[in-house]
């Protein structure tokens, strides 16, 4: 048993932070709740007293591994300007700026690309960020009757 100078500078139960209290039976061992973690007191309560003479107390618990998953990369979407022949290059360069937040420059160049090749990568976003974009797009295109379209596709 300790004596009250064994428990030095920090006195009564701080001295024992990191290990177990000597105590010798179960109402005594409650009386330290906050210093011992809830599982472990509750494992020790319910083992019942350790081998030998009575009521010794067990071998703190080993500490539990914690796994980790590594989350994936969200798989990235390429979103297009499809050209027409129909919808005025005014227009697509409105829908750029406002959905895609494109400076009047970039968005001309996006346009004529588009005009000039057929299509135009316009930017590369997750999969549901790219989808929401498109439908956006092609609803507005849509509302004021011109057959502006915008698809998005996986990139590889």
């Amino acid at each position: 048993m300790l004596e009250p100078r064994d428990l030095g500078a920090c006195g009564g139960a701080a001295a024992f932070r990191g290990s177990t209290p000597p105590v010798k039976s179960a109402r005594r061992r409650a009386m330290f709740l906050p210093m011992i973690a809830q599982s472990t007191l509750s494992a020790r309560i319910a083992s019942g007293p350790g081998p030998g003479s009575g009521d010794d107390v067990t071998a703190p618990a080993k500490p539990k591994t914690v796994t980790r998953t590594k989350l994936e990369r969200p798989k990235l979407y390429k979103v297009l300007l499809l050209n027409d022949d129909y919808t005025p290059r005014d227009f697509v360069v409105m829908v750029l700026e406002a959905e895609f937040g494109m400076g009047e420059d970039r968005a001309t160049q996006v346009m004529l690309t588009a005009h000039r090749k057929g299509s135009c990568v316009i930017s590369v976003y997750p999969r549901d960020v790219a989808e929401t974009k498109v439908q956006r797009a092609n609803e507005y295109g849509k509302k004021f009757g011109f057959p502006l379209q915008f698809i998005a596709e996986p990139e590889e």
